[in-house]
């Protein structure tokens, strides 16, 4: 993205191309770590490329969440997910057994719409994005997770 025209509601691309936007909700760029950067297991994006089903980056080394370079959302859940089929694989290769566990790509998030709504969005690789919602019950679940998540937090 190289600009963005607030009125016109539009972004201009680095190519010159434009986009038009109704709502327009940006991330800012992820890095990782320098060490991961510098490791020599980062790819030119410097994150790690892994295999997007059994996460294996280069031989006994697995990357997940925010480090692994997948065709998955950067969300906790997808992490979470990626960290258990990860975990099965290792515990596989101290046994002596080849890996055997997949990751399917799933994720899912609370988004709030307004209005006193929210949209459970849930994604895989092997299907369509669905979308459950908006409702009230989205929303009230969204704040329940958020005030555990933090309230949690705050404990560790």
């Amino acid at each position: 993205m190289a600009s963005i025209d607030p009125e016109r509601r539009e972004l201009r691309a680095a190519s010159g191309e434009t986009l038009g936007f109704d709502l327009l909700i940006l991330v800012p760029p992820q890095k990782t770590a320098p060490l991961l950067r510098d490791s020599g297991l980062a790819g030119e994006n410097g994150f790690a490329p892994a295999d997007p089903r059994t996460l294996c980056a280069a031989p006994c080394i697995y990357a997940i969440g925010d480090n692994a370079d997948l065709p998955a959302p950067k969300l906790g859940s997808a992490a979470v997910l990626q960290a258990r089929v990860a975990a099965r694989n290792v515990a596989c290769e101290l046994a002596g057994r080849p890996p055997g566990a997949s990751y399917d790509g799933a994720s899912a998030y609370l988004m709030e719409t307004g209005r006193g709504r929210a949209l459970l969005v849930r994604t895989s690789y092997d299907g369509p994005v669905r979308l459950s919602g908006p409702g009230r019950g989205q929303q009230v679940l969204k704040r329940l997770l958020d005030r555990f998540y933090f309230w949690r937090l705050a404990r560790l």
